[in-house]
């Protein structure tokens, strides 16, 4: 079902910069405030909303929310653009990007709800992808020491340690929504067989546990319009912000473990 809202008018169809075969149809990206929805009226009585992209190929359409979670009033879009453009024009650009790998073209069974799903993996913000590669270590040791040590385990073997952590019955008591160092630090106190372990996981992470924090000391330096992902830790951008190697090499080896980086 269409759903209506302000059309970005400057974000016009995806620009080219290949030469477009004669059998490719159109992809369109746009960005737009979805006054569909309820929007949020603020003390000074002007109604904002949320900003959305549309996007339209083959015939099918589909709205997702923008990775900019600020509300915004359509009236002042000329000095929204001003200040975002290039988020705008990137976000487009990530989205062009993952339906052109899609092919969607050369595809009778093409789904745009695929794109949609794709894109929140990607926009998944880098704390939440350390904190979620933290909580699996914990699983893993715990999988590997707990009840007893499993010495004949292979560490490299994640699909033997993983079918393991799944039948560990104190991994299926544990609130994993508490933070990992949270659940690190309280297993060492309740579980004494658990600390040596444990102990090594925190050297070999050590800074990692602690990123949340530090993250929220480079927010209030660069006011990143969105929390950055995994693709700006790829391309080296967040890291040229943080003037502390230990930071940046805890990390490279825990998405290396998990990501193959």
């Amino acid at each position: 079902m269409f759903v209506s809202g302000k059309i970005l008018s400057s974000m016009k169809s995806t620009p080219r910069k290949y030469q477009k075969h004669k059998a490719e149809g159109k992809i369109t990206v746009k960005h737009f405030f979805n006054t569909r929805l309820k929007g949020k009226t603020q003390e000074s009585g002007v109604v904002v909303y949320p900003l959305y992209v549309r996007i339209m190929v083959k015939g099918q359409l589909t709205d997702i929310k923008s990775r900019l979670t600020q509300l915004v009033d359509p009236h002042s879009f000329d000095l929204f653009e001003n200040d975002y453009s290039a988020f705008l024009q990137q976000e487009i650009k990530d989205i062009t990007s993952i339906v052109k790998d899609l092919k969607p073209f050369d595809k009778q069974d093409f789904n745009l709800q695929t794109v949609t799903s794709l894109y929140s993996q990607s926009a998944t913000p880098i704390t939440t992808i350390i904190e979620n590669c933290l909580k699996d270590e914990v699983r893993y040791c715990i999988a590997i020491n707990y009840p007893e040590p499993s010495h004949n385990v292979d560490m490299n073997d994640k699909a033997v340690i993983i079918a393991l952590a799944q039948d560990n019955e104190l991994i299926s008591l544990i609130d994993w929504q508490k933070s990992s160092y949270m659940i690190l630090t309280s297993l060492q106190t309740i579980i004494p067989s658990l600390f040596d372990p444990l102990r090594k996981l925190e050297i070999m992470y050590g800074p990692a546990f602690s990123f949340d924090g530090y993250y929220n000391t480079l927010y209030a330096t660069h006011r990143y319009p969105v929390k950055p992902t995994l693709t700006d830790w790829k391309s080296g951008s967040l890291k040229r912000d943080i003037n502390n190697p230990k930071v940046i090499s805890s990390i490279d080896l825990l998405l290396k473990n998990h990501y193959s980086l």
